[in-house]
């Protein structure tokens, strides 16, 4: 029994692990194969593609803040010119 646990929570965490390293792309070309193979309803696709669209929006705003983040600290690093810089 407990064999069969473990077994079955290594499946669960493997397919965890390899539906986070999918693109969005991968993962909506995934919800549409379920869809025609009629594991998803025509909602649950739609619920789907705009969780894949925020995902994909959130990486792309976090991308962007780490960034600005890099270019701020390139501009403002140079000009303490030895002194210590102030905490924000």
């Amino acid at each position: 029994f407990r064999e069969d646990y473990i077994e079955k929570e290594l499946t669960r965490l493997k397919e965890t692990k390899r539906r986070y390293a999918m693109s969005p792309a991968e993962k909506m070309q995934q919800a549409e194969e379920q869809h025609a193979n009629g594991q998803l309803t025509d909602a649950e696709l739609e619920v789907m593609r705009i969780k894949i669209d925020a995902e994909e929006g959130f990486n792309n705003l976090q991308t962007h803040g780490q960034a600005a983040e890099a270019e701020a600290q390139r501009l403002v690093l140079p000009q303490a010119n030895g002194q210590e810089a102030e905490s924000l």
